[in-house]
């Protein structure tokens, strides 16, 4: 299967374990049947402020979503998770390192407009950019606006 694929279980259990959202299937193998690769395009991701994101998140666990800021990189944490603040609001956003290689992610890295999914990890919600939803530039300097090179 590829992103985008049309997917459809006949026979499964949903649970949620460690977080996250789980089908157990209980199907026989060929029972489960998918369309030709991308026939189904993905979902164009929900756009937040970096103010909704914060605010009301739980409706949009597992959806594909965009934050419309800039921001910089404040705090790296373990599991390659990370924290960002967006300019020009100064609110800390919690990141999951989930597909992103936490190698290249540095305190200080400036990114814009993340695309990923919307996760709860760790006890909070966090957006979990997709390996090239997250695109690092440079920074003039925090506190001032942002560009990127």
């Amino acid at each position: 299967m590829e992103p985008g694929d049309f997917v459809q279980i006949y026979d499964a259990v949903y649970r949620e374990q460690g977080g996250w959202s789980v089908l157990d299937l209980t199907v026989e193998p060929g029972e489960v049947v998918f369309s030709s690769h991308a026939a189904y395009p993905l979902p164009e991701p929900v756009v937040f402020t970096p103010q909704g994101f914060l605010a009301g998140q739980e409706g949009y666990e597992s959806a594909i979503v965009s934050i419309d800021s800039s921001f910089y990189i404040t705090h790296l944490l373990p599991g390659g998770a990370f924290r960002a603040r967006a300019h020009p609001s100064y609110l800390d956003t919690p990141f999951s390192g989930l597909w992103i290689e936490s190698a290249w992610i540095q305190a200080m890295d400036c990114f814009a407009d993340p695309v990923g999914l919307m996760i709860f990890e760790d006890g909070e919600y966090k957006l979990a950019p997709f390996g090239d939803g997250l695109h690092l530039g440079e920074c003039e300097s925090p506190g001032t606006p942002l560009s990127f090179s």
